[in-house]
């Protein structure tokens, strides 16, 4: 009786342990739809002038002066956002264009309480969409203004 015991206990515990690791984690799918898209701001000084690095949560390690060109998809939220240490931007006065186009049919927002600005792309932004060039004017440390003319595109997805 008791290796009869003993054998169904073993049994029983292998049983387990199979069970257990067959068993998958459940993985979500790719998140689809709108996203954030985040573009770090940074005020840098070449030849006596003031220009803007920035880069973009889409290529953290792909940073540009002035010229950044960023990609959005429809229904994406975009926010511009100073760098925590050393920004050196006193303020941002606007984000926006005079022309209106596909991607930015207005002027970026404040965000309520900090010093970002945000945009929301247009749902019926066509895909694909030709690069459109914003402006960014600020403020630096010593109050002096300048503008910064970087790019919005809507890539093609096949």
């Amino acid at each position: 009786m008791k290796k009869n015991l003993l054998l169904l206990t073993g049994i029983v515990f292998l049983t387990t342990i199979l069970i257990a690791g067959s068993c998958k984690p459940v993985v979500q799918p790719p998140e689809e739809g709108p996203k954030k898209v985040k573009i770090h701001l940074k005020v840098v000084k070449e030849d006596g002038d003031k220009h803007l690095k920035m880069y973009d949560s889409n290529k953290p390690g792909t940073k540009a002066v002035d010229a950044l060109e960023t990609l959005v998809m429809p229904g994406d939220t975009v926010v511009w956002e100073p760098t925590i240490l050393l920004s050196r931007i006193k303020n941002i006065e606007k984000i926006g264009t005079e022309t209106k186009g596909n991607i930015i049919t207005m002027d970026a927002e404040p965000v309520p309480g900090t010093r970002n600005f945000r945009l929301i792309i247009p749902e019926n932004a066509p895909i694909p969409s030709e690069r459109e060039k914003y402006e960014i004017k600020f403020k630096d440390r010593k109050g002096r203004t300048w503008t910064i003319d970087p790019y919005l595109r809507i890539p093609n997805i096949e």
